[in-house]
């Protein structure tokens, strides 16, 4: 310890897990924090990250631990403390050794901060609330399901990136809270709407359908449970059925099955919505949280399959083929975690993965997969004749997108300044669903953006796409005869329907 103040400690690190494992433990009082695979995940990321220093910080009045006390621990007659411990942890040494000179020289660096853990007063299951950096790109980790969040520490503010993290304490909560947790905290500030403390989670699951005791939640939540949750929260529970109970005891998952799972859920991944996942595993129910995935570097198989053709002949590979494996939370294991495809020695894997609910907004009508279907043909009917030259193989990376992230991107993208003016002048809702194409020569590097892109499509995502309502449909020159050198757009007017075909450039 090098410099304290009654409530705030400092405490430089020598970035090794000894050293990080070592201050748990201290705040734990005495409790091993490696036995415990959360922390031990935990201490290897923040060494990861080049941890150097931390302050501990006590006598924290943790919202949700506190609405988990009322409603379960006040009332024992042995005495539960009310309040936690938090450590924030910094990637640079500190510039004094007093606490406050520390943390007034860390807060000039936007860098510094690597996020907090929320430690409470429960010795079996004590990680409440949590918030690290999350992976950054060049370890081929995308977590995409995530947000800034500002944490004020004496007087200053510090921003961490993060997907919030917590175990479940099986007080008021199992495996399920805590995945309901994690996903409406990390879409509180983006969607604007109350995220629900796990206690709140736990009593609005059980309000109309109870399965086992409500106090304490030990057997967890139903999937009918789950999405009574995030129907009261605001969202639209969307129940998408991966696999039968019977397929996932009896047959192999590989191949087409394997392929399948992932183009279903790889459009809300790669659109920053989290995913509740339902595994059903040897040993029981689970339920974790999908928040991105990681970069194969290969496609796989090597020669994915087609899950669509056209009239032509072209083969529409998705871009889920270079995904693998999917990044999680998972309140049993620790956070920023990678999900197997194939389980060994009974771990948990996307296998055993029956039921999915990505957290979609309210104002979401149009799903995934009639997306991707609507994009499909509207490209079709828009650039189907022999004029176009589309390569035999085609991948489509289909997102759900905010309208000024699509802006942003765009502003950011090489596409033509012509074609970026259009993007910023046109009407757009305030979400879209966007279906790219791309040459799949060369898309291994899709991440790094440098794929060749032939079209893109835009899809109103509260009207009905079998109607066409597009908002439009964009030809790139890779796509054109060669004597054309500007885009080509299919614009719809979005108020009148008006459709016109234009050159920008």
């Amino acid at each position: 310890m090098s410099g304290s103040s009654p409530r705030l400690t400092l405490h430089c690190l020598d970035q090794g897990m000894t050293s990080v494992a070592g201050l748990f433990e201290q705040a734990m009082e005495g409790l091993a924090p490696l036995e415990n695979p959360q922390l031990t995940v935990i201490c290897t990321d923040l060494v990861a990250k080049g941890v150097s220093a931390a302050v501990w910080q006590r006598n924290v009045q943790d919202p949700d631990f506190l609405a988990e006390h009322a409603a379960y621990y006040a009332k024992w007659s042995f005495k539960v403390p009310r309040f936690c411990h938090r450590l924030h942890f910094f990637a640079t040494e500190p510039c004094a050794d007093d606490v406050l000179e520390a943390l007034a020289g860390w807060s000039e660096s936007a860098d510094a901060y690597l996020g907090f853990v929320t430690l409470r007063p429960v010795t079996q299951r004590p990680v409440g609330a949590t918030f690290l950096r999350r992976p950054h790109v060049s370890e081929q980790r995308y977590v995409h399901a995530h947000d800034r969040f500002p944490v004020h520490l004496a007087g200053y503010r510090f921003d961490v990136e993060a997907t919030p993290f917590m175990r479940q304490d099986n007080a008021v909560g199992a495996c399920a809270q805590a995945a309901v947790w994690m996903g409406l905290r990390t879409l509180r500030w983006r969607e604007g709407r109350s995220a629900l403390n796990p206690a709140q989670i736990t009593s609005t699951a059980t309000r109309y359908v109870v399965n086992g005791r409500t106090l304490p939640n030990r057997q967890g939540l139903r999937l009918d449970q789950i999405t009574e949750v995030i129907r009261f929260a605001g969202y639209s529970p969307h129940l998408i059925e991966l696999r039968s109970s019977e397929s996932i005891k009896k047959e192999p998952f590989a191949g087409q099955q394997e392929a399948e799972v992932y183009r279903q859920l790889y459009p809300y991944v790669e659109s920053g919505i989290p995913v509740i996942l339902a595994l059903l595993a040897p040993g029981g129910g689970h339920a974790v949280l999908i928040i991105g995935h990681q970069w194969c570097g290969e496609a796989l198989p090597p020669e994915p399959q087609c899950f669509a053709k056209n009239r032509q002949g072209i083969e529409f590979v998705d871009a889920s083929a270079w995904v693998r494996p999917f990044v999680i939370h998972n309140d049993n294991s620790g956070p920023y975690l990678p999900l197997p495809s194939q389980s060994v020695a009974n771990a948990y894997a996307l296998q055993q993965a029956a039921w999915a609910i990505p957290l979609l907004s309210a104002d979401i009508l149009v799903d995934a997969e009639e997306a991707q279907t609507a994009c499909l043909h509207l490209a079709t009917q828009c650039f189907g004749q022999d004029l176009f030259q589309w390569p035999r193989r085609v991948v489509t990376r289909t997102r759900l997108m905010m309208r000024s992230r699509f802006r942003e991107e765009r502003l950011e993208s090489a596409e033509t300044e012509a074609l970026r003016r259009y993007y910023q002048a046109k009407w757009l809702p305030s979400y879209l669903w966007t279906t790219e194409f791309y040459d799949v020569s060369g898309y291994v590097d899709a991440p790094c953006k440098s794929a060749t892109k032939l079209a893109e499509v835009l899809l109103e995502p509260n009207a009905d796409s079998k109607d066409g309502h597009f908002l439009a449909a964009v030809a790139q020159t890779t796509l054109l005869p060669t004597d054309v050198t500007t885009p080509l757009v299919f614009d719809r007017e979005p108020f009148a329907g008006e459709v016109k075909a234009f050159l920008v450039g």
